[in-house]
């Protein structure tokens, strides 16, 4: 949970808001809601393949750039 970005706008005396962009929290949904009962969760889906060829895309930059595999 450390990756959680507090967005605050000093102008905004209400609650604090949370963005987290980790897909593994889809597994911590129960644990949030008894953490924080008031809270309003919104779990964005992305159309497949969009998101398929995106990670797939990552991986390969990420590859590409890996020490291990220059020669």
């Amino acid at each position: 949970m450390r990756k959680i970005i507090l967005l605050r706008r000093p102008d905004d005396p209400g609650p604090a808001r949370h963005l987290s962009k980790n897909n593994l929290n889809i597994a911590r949904v129960q644990w949030l809601r008894r953490r924080f009962p008031r809270a309003a969760i919104v779990v964005p889906f992305r159309e497949p393949l969009r998101h398929a060829a995106s990670l797939l895309e990552q991986h390969r930059a990420l590859r590409a750039r890996s020490p291990s595999r220059a020669k």
